[in-house]
């Protein structure tokens, strides 16, 4: 203040009046100043005392929340929950960057490049310490989310498949309607939704899928056709990445046909193929995934061409990083604070929802590409002319276009099942392949067993129809895997679930509860926890009612790796699906009570269970083991981390170099799976 008087008195040094005008601004000012805020000082009191009488109303609904789950009927642990600020950028782990690390020395200098620290995965792999240490009866604990939402942690088949048979999704998945809107994942099920007529409108749009053109022959269907197909391009894709990022290839000695590739992220290329092949399932349509010329951008500031709008390929590879984006966006969002404000404050303040704005931009134009070029039996078109897909503003299957404002008239119920279908059907597909190969990289042996019984099948295939196709000396890569040939495949089968249990592309579900859920004493718990924790013991004495309108949190990773339910829980063991002995480890029922309740088919859930379980888990079985059949007949998968300073493999060194899990609503192995591929002899 003193400064500002000297500067004011210097400027008006020549100038009497202006000198005198200055120094009574100088103390009129603050005069004026004081005077504004006696006038408004009730007000900001007032709006300090209403403040104040909100956060103690807030505070006392927390406790009272908190009084009810830890005591009463229901008498779990209880935790508060701590919102926090979040981007929706990954956070790697050390083993990340351990792992890019190896990478950036096997690879010339190219590494993944990582994000800084924002969104952790730990919550997902700390879930189990978390409820060993609480000790809740069944494993549960529950947790006070904002003010007074109540929501339950569990990991156990018993309340979980009660859980799951008197629930419902709603308002559990209200963060995701920004992307999935009104579409089946999401749609309300309760009074007046539109969840079971969508459900039943889908689920027979797929089954058409089955049968195809070739209705009469189920291993020519569209199906069987599009997922061999998928399963070729991976090698165009294979060889355009090498190509794009000058990636040598190393002969083979024995075989002049084979090579070694330097290492690559095989997740990118899965990606395009699942896309490839939900794409042209749900639209008949074909998509090039290996443009010779680069795409263009996805979306810009001004309109799209007609042209543009109807070129997937154009649009894939925005696409792709747009639902990378959502995926943790999403999750972010419901570990933050803006999930307890109302949704105008989070529209208005948030930069996650100008992100996700953005985001969804490039979504809906690749479902709206979808839309528009499903072809007539695609199971998109189906549902254009279904009535619960909005088909009262599509008159002849036909969606108009606008030549005045450039937009295609498509109701919005069309869209959001659009961007579900795509999205479902790609992302899922390419996660489980990720994970299966990446285990099968880490454990040879595996590997190679799983490519004897491929190729005996096989052989026997070609065998069979010899007298038919004259196609006995062609490469397996001509030859059509059909479902008949993947159901003899029972160790293909028993890889597939193990690394689905191991690494469930959902790892958890939410439901809430419509009706209070009543569960037994949990007996273990209580010989088990008795003379340690008398308060543990004490809550296992009683049943346990979880209230109506709590939100069940259902861990399947959890459920999955639930050391009282699974022998070994942590490891790669496909055989424990085919072992007579190894099963019955499974089902011990000595430590749990009913062996109903304790079978591995009651605690291996990746599709989850009950009315709104994955709708697409039946293109899924057949779809994935098909893909998975012709890579491995193909390429041999290599982690060149298991390699010790002889040059030989060390496969007890497996477990400890398994990837991280992304952070997300589904999970995708962290800084993505770098493996040599050689390629197989034919021989083989």
């Amino acid at each position: 203040m003193k400064s500002f008087y000297f500067s004011s008195a210097y400027l008006d040094y020549n100038n009497h009046d202006g000198l005198r005008h200055t120094y009574s601004s100088f103390f009129v000012v603050p005069f004026l100043t004081s005077a504004a805020i006696s006038a408004i000082f009730p007000f900001l009191c007032f709006l300090v005392a209403l403040a104040s009488i909100i956060l103690c109303f807030l505070l006392i609904q927390r406790r009272r929340t908190y009084l009810k789950l830890s005591s009463g009927k229901c008498n779990l642990p209880t935790v508060l929950w701590r919102p926090r600020f979040l981007n929706y950028e990954y956070a790697p782990s050390n083993n990340d960057k351990n792992n890019d690390a190896f990478q950036n020395n096997g690879n010339n200098g190219s590494k993944c490049q990582m994000n800084k620290e924002k969104l952790p995965s730990s919550n997902i792999t700390n879930i189990l310490p978390r409820m060993e240490r609480l000790n809740g009866p069944y494993g549960m604990y529950a947790t006070v989310y904002g003010w007074k939402t109540r929501v339950i942690h569990m990991a156990h088949p018993l309340p979980v498949r009660a859980v799951l048979d008197v629930s419902r999704k709603d308002p559990g998945y209200d963060h995701f309607e920004n992307m999935f809107g009104e579409g089946v994942f999401t749609a309300y099920a309760g009074e007046g939704g539109t969840w079971r007529a969508k459900r039943a409108s889908v689920v027979h749009a797929l089954m058409k899928g089955f049968g195809g053109s070739h209705s009469n022959d189920s291993e020519k269907s569209k199906l069987i056709i599009e997922a061999n197909r998928a399963a070729e391009e991976f090698g165009t894709l294979l060889q355009n990445t090498m190509d794009s990022n000058k990636v040598e290839m190393q002969d083979n000695a024995n075989h002049d046909d084979n090579f070694e590739t330097n290492s690559l992220n095989v997740v990118p290329i899965l990606q395009r193929c699942t896309i490839g092949f939900i794409y042209r399932y749900l639209t008949h349509h074909d998509v090039e995934l290996y443009p010779s010329h680069k795409n263009t951008p996805l979306v810009t500031n001004s309109q799209q061409s007609k042209s543009q709008q109807h070129n997937p390929s154009q649009l894939l590879d925005a696409y792709l990083q747009a639902i990378t984006t959502m995926r943790m966006l999403i999750l972010a969002q419901a570990r933050s604070i803006w999930f307890l404000l109302p949704r105008w404050i989070y529209k208005l303040f948030s930069p996650m929802y100008r992100t996700e704005i953005k985001t969804m931009k490039h979504i809906n134009a690749f479902a709206q590409c979808a839309i528009r070029n499903a072809q007539s039996g695609s199971p998109l078109h189906f549902l254009i002319n279904r009535k619960s897909h909005g088909n009262s503003d599509v008159k002849n299957n036909q969606i108009n276009y606008n030549e005045n404002d450039n937009k295609y008239k498509i109701p919005k119920e069309m869209m959001d099942e659009a961007i579900t279908l795509l999205f479902a059907g790609q992302d899922t597909g390419a996660a489980t392949l990720s994970w299966t190969l990446h285990l099968l990289s880490l454990h040879p042996e595996i590997q190679n067993n799983m490519v004897k019984e491929i190729c005996s099948i096989y052989k026997q295939e070609i065998q069979s129809k010899s007298q038919q196709q004259e196609k006995n000396n062609s490469s397996s890569d001509n030859i059509l895997i059909t479902r008949q040939m993947i159901g003899k495949m029972t160790y293909l089968d028993a890889v597939l679930k193990e690394s689905m249990r191991l690494y469930p592309v959902a790892p958890f579900v939410v439901r809430k509860l419509t009706q209070d859920l009543s569960l037994p004493p949990d007996k273990r718990q209580n010989v088990a926890t008795q003379s340690k924790d008398p308060i543990s013991a004490q809550r296992n004495i009683q049943s346990t009612t979880i209230p109506k309108d709590s939100l069940a949190c259902v861990w399947i990773y959890g459920l999955h790796r639930n050391p009282q339910l699974w022998h070994k829980p942590n490891d790669f063991l496909p055989q424990r699906w085919l072992d007579p002995k190894l099963k019955e480890l499974d089902r011990n029922a000595q430590h749990l009570g009913s062996p109903s309740s304790t079978s591995n088919g009651s605690a291996y859930i990746p599709f989850a269970t009950g009315p709104r379980n994955c709708i697409g888990q039946s293109l899924a079985h057949v779809m994935l083991r098909i893909i998975l059949t012709k890579l491995v007949l193909s390429y041999e998968f290599i982690d060149h981390r298991l390699l010790d300073v002889f040059g030989k493999n060390d496969y007890s060194r497996g477990s400890s170099f398994r990837k991280d899990m992304q952070a997300g609503f589904t999970v995708l192995p962290s800084g993505g799976v770098w493996l040599s591929l050689r390629r197989r002899p034919k021989e083989e």
